[in-house]
């Protein structure tokens, strides 16, 4: 130790005289592990230069591991929050953090302070005061906790996954500190800095590491593990007692995190692209299938980067995969996998490589992520973005020509409110909008830009600007002054308009006039900015004349050559995403052609599709039809069934429609709609009655982002038009329903809970006049006591605030059930294979809306039917091993009414057994075993093991 200690001494003399300029903060780092207790020990002696314009008398420290020292702390929530449950089950034990640290100055310890409840930030004060362009060297004796991995941190199985596991100065940056602590969404900020690394661990652990390896004798480690890989040898993976140890060392200058990997189980895979080595670590033998191709593919890319992009700084390249790792992420030579992502060959893996190798160009711009996430997530990725641009798409003379991030992009933009690109970290939802508006919204922008200056002035500015900005901290105003200086030109309409607004593109068709051998356009801007555009005529998808037009306000008259084209199209390769109020594309020559807009997939477009559709009921039988729904249009829903049904001889169908209006950043939806549905319900030898229902609908939906609803207000009125068999023929009966509702979801992961409230009001002329008011409330929760494993319970309740037919022993439209019936789904919201069956299989379907009982007992034993009120509580248990078989447990209570001379009393029912979990959410079979002695009397009566056997299925999607 004292030996290390000197090394330490003498090291950090020499290095710190290296790049004086530059002023990165320099460490030196030891630490030894012990695979037994799990704990990391050592010290770390870090120069830190005060590079700002004030005088510190104080330096913050992150303490990321601290993160995980309890399961109430923020990352600890924010995991359970989006289903990532592992921490909440994790035993104390495996829990980590800190359990020792001192901070000292030539042998004075520093007195300390966290400043956060999760003591994450701990504030160190100085001995003396550290004035501008002067440097402290810092003494940190660490003792180190090491978490199980839940995110990225800690170890799993043997393997030990270390990012973020030492103290890090804050970032202090314009007279403040930037307390920016590592977070969900994998934004962090750090200054490139320089480090000699001595790590000291058991000898037959194979690491894989930031920074260039000091040690022959290890190297020679390594290519023996490279040469077992390649022969498919056995390795030694467990500990050998007494445990010996080996200490490696490591040098890295200008990376932001030191990040190093570690199991017995690694296997290697290497291979050299001018002169940088390449190394894949795996642990799962059965990624020996995948290896020749991805040994292939990842140097090529690797040389495309160096050849396409820049250089590649760095010593190496390693690439870890491992079914240990709980988080991928891309660090700085180290690119992380799971093995399941690489085993699916997941299509996305290859960008994902080029992304980790361009961490290089990230990593030599200083830019604060949380301030300008656009910068860090959009501007410095764009070269890869480009480059996928070239690899996967080369026949640019069609203007259905795309960039993959355009896709990506339009599918996330038309589906979700929209955002301006170049916001503050704290104006995003989440972690999905902050990576669509900083990252795509970004790169789409840019590409448009890098179209308008040309490929080649481009490129040159733009890594003009790289260069020129290297190690230097760069503002949003930089990028701009560069890029206008650059041009000479005033890009007001790319920063303010397309970087600063969530408007898509605005350019529209208004009229079009062939004249002898040209064509004239009049296009209208709807928007607020001068956007440069490209215009062409087409003949087919072909481009035949392209014509690039400075940006105006109004209206204007563009004249292009005819040349025995067809078609006009602004913005003819799709380089921006639009919206279905513009029109961007019209023919010449008006002639009859099939609509485009009905095809199964548009580019960029709302578009319709169309697909052949089958189905079946008892009522109308086999059917046949088209089913026809609309895709990338936010503002307008809608879908459309017609079918023929060969038992009734009939048009059939269902269809429904939708208008949204956005409101608050896309967190508030007012949606105003209509839906009509129309089957028949009774089939008997002499006739075929059918209903038909027609509905307005008005819904306030509020969400905390674009994919979970908060709660939802919302009105429907219903039309309801019955057929009935009299002595007359078949005649017609309307029913009038209105009813109001809200729902809501709370809760997180561990448990969820949602909840609606709704009042009904019916009125309908069957015989008599007649008419409720109905009151219902419906509990749905869950506890997940295991790991995806849940005991569920659901709570409802219904009665009535008045009932015409409260005295009545009969069903009636809206008569309350704890069984859900096809009859007494009287509002026809569901689908039924045998609606109105009393006998066979079919007649089984239940609905779990109601009183949710899994007993399908013939409804016409009244059983669990009020007109007064029910109550239930449905059970449903996970077993703690995953398996498709959930044991269940229905309870209920009811208004009886034996006849109305006796008067009400309360009835109560109990059935358990067990579900058999099909298509979770969608199809299920249910099996009671135990049962009140009402419905076990029925079941005996009508006889046979496989008349319990209910389902049910969701075919409202």
């Amino acid at each position: 130790y004292f030996q290390l200690f000197l090394l330490s001494f003498f090291s950090i003399l020499s290095y710190s005289q290296d790049n004086i300029v530059q002023k990165n903060n320099k460490f030196f780092i030891y630490g030894k592990l012990n695979p037994d207790s799990k704990k990391l020990t050592g010290f770390i002696d870090i120069i830190y230069y005060n590079n700002s314009t004030s005088t510190l008398d104080e330096i913050y420290f992150n303490l990321w591991a601290n993160s995980f020292k309890s399961k109430s702390t923020d990352i600890a929530k924010k995991l359970i929050e989006d289903n990532k449950t592992e921490i909440y089950f994790a035993k104390d034990k495996e829990l980590g953090g800190y359990n020792a640290l001192k901070f000292s100055i030539d042998g004075k310890n520093l007195s300390t302070e966290y400043t956060d409840k999760n003591k994450v930030f701990v504030k160190v004060r100085l001995n003396k005061p550290l004035t501008p362009n002067d440097s402290a060297k810092i003494k940190i004796e660490y003792g180190l906790q090491i978490p199980k991995c839940f995110y990225d941190l800690g170890y799993h199985d043997t393997q030990y996954n270390m990012s973020n596991w030492y103290p890090r100065p804050v970032v202090y940056e314009n007279s403040k500190w930037v307390f920016d602590s590592l977070n969900i969404c994998d934004i962090s900020y750090d200054y490139p800095a320089d480090y000699i690394v001595n790590l000291s661990l058991p000898s037959h652990y194979i690491v894989a590491s930031a920074g260039e390896l000091k040690n022959p004798k290890e190297n020679a480690f390594i290519q023996k593990r490279i040469d077992a890989t390649l022969n498919k040898e056995d390795i030694l993976t467990i500990t050998p007692y007494p445990i010996t140890y080996k200490t490696l060392k490591y040098e890295a200058k200008n990376i932001d995190n030191f990040t190093w990997f570690a199991n017995p189980k690694f296997r290697i895979i290497s291979d050299t692209v001018d002169g940088k080595p390449l190394f894949i670590y795996f642990t799962d033998d059965k990624l020996y299938s995948v290896m020749p191709e991805l040994k292939q593919k990842t140097p090529e890319l690797f040389a495309l980067y160096q050849s396409k992009i820049r250089k590649y700084p760095f010593s190496k390249l390693n690439i870890i995969i491992s079914d240990n790792i709980v988080h991928e992420k891309n660090y700085t030579e180290n690119i992380v996998y799971n093995s399941e992502k690489v085993l699916s060959k997941y299509p996305d893996i290859y960008s994902e490589l080029l992304y980790g190798i361009n961490k290089s160009l990230v990593n030599s711009i200083i830019v604060n992520p949380y301030k300008y996430p656009w910068i860090y997530e959009g501007f410095l990725q764009f070269p890869v973005y480009n480059m996928l641009d070239s690899l996967y798409f080369t026949d640019k003379d069609k203007f259905s020509y795309i960039d993959p991030f355009n896709l990506i992009s339009t599918g996330f933009c038309m589906k979700n409110g929209l955002k301006p690109a170049n916001l503050d970290f704290s104006k995003y939802e989440n972690c999905t909008d902050l990576s669509h508006f900083t990252g795509c919204k970004t790169a789409l922008s840019l590409n448009y830009l890098k179209n308008y200056l040309g490929k080649g002035l481009f490129k040159k500015i733009f890594f003009g600007f790289i260069d020129d900005y290297k190690y230097k901290n760069v503002t949003s105003n930089d990028i701009r002054h560069y890029f206008e200086n650059k041009t000479g030109k005033n890009l007001s309409w790319f920063f303010d308009g397309m970087l600063g607004t969530a408007e898509p593109f605005r350019y529209s068709i208004k009229e079009v006039t062939k004249n002898t051998n040209s064509v004239s356009i009049t296009i209208e801007n709807k928007g607020k900015y001068k956007i440069p555009f490209e215009i062409a005529t087409l003949r087919g998808d072909y481009i035949v004349f392209i014509k690039t037009v400075e940006g105006f306000l109004g209206a204007k008259t563009i004249e292009l050559p005819l040349d025995n084209a067809e078609k006009i199209k602004i913005d003819p390769e799709n380089l921006y995403y639009k919206t279905g109020e513009i029109k961007t594309e019209t023919y010449i020559k008006k002639k009859y052609i099939k609509p485009e807009s009905i095809t199964f997939y548009k580019d960029n477009v709302p578009t319709n599709i169309i697909l052949p559709f089958v189905g079946y009921n008892k009522n109308d039988g086999w059917m046949l039809g088209g089913f026809l729904t609309g895709l990338q249009n936010k503002h307008h829903i809608y879908s459309l069934t017609t079918l023929y049904g060969f038992g009734s001889k009939s048009l059939v169908g269902t269809g429904d429609y939708k208008y949204r209006i956005f409101k608050n950043q896309g967190k508030r939806i007012i949606e105003i709609g209509a839906e009509g549905r129309s089957f028949h319900r009774l089939k008997k030898d002499d006739f075929n009655l059918r209903y038909k229902r027609f509905s307005g609908i008005f819904n306030i939906i509020n969400r905390d982002n674009p994919d979970k609803i908060k709660n939802k207000t919302g009105l429907k009125s219903s039309i309801i038009a019955d057929e009935t068999i009299s002595d007359e023929g078949i005649e017609k009966y309307y029913r009038f329903i209105n009813k109001i509702y809200y729902q809501g979801n709370k809760g997180n992961a561990i448990l969820p809970v949602n909840y609606k409230v709704e009042i009904e009001h019916q009125y309908y002329k069957y015989h008599n006049k007649n008419q409720y008011l109905k009151i219902a409330g419906e509990l749905n929760t869950a506890y997940m006591y295991k790991h995806n494993r849940f005991f569920r319970l659901r709570l409802y309740g219904a009665t009535y605030l008045y009932n015409s037919n409260k005295n009545s022993t009969s069903t009636y439209p809206g008569t309350l059930s704890l069984i859900g019936y096809g009859q007494n789904d009287y509002g026809y919201e569901h689908y039924f294979i045998d609606r109105t069956g009393q006998t066979g299989f079919w007649s089984r379907q239940l609905m779990m809306n109601t009183g949710g009982f899994k007993t399908a007992v013939n409804n016409a034993y009244g059983l669990g039917q009020s007109n007064k009120y029910v109550l239930a509580a449905n059970l449903v248990f996970d077993l703690p091993v995953k398996i498709f078989i959930k044991p269940f447990l229905d309870m209920g209570i009811y208004g009886y009414l034996p006849t109305v001379s006796d008067g009400y009393s309360n009835k109560f029912l109990y059935s358990s057994g067990l579900k058999f979990e099909i298509i979770k959410d969608y199809f299920s079979f249910y099996l009671p075993v135990i049962n009140s002695k009402e419905i076990e009397d029925i079941y005996k009566e009508e006889g046979g093991f496989f008349k319990r056997i209910s389902f049910s299925v969701k075919l409202n999607f």
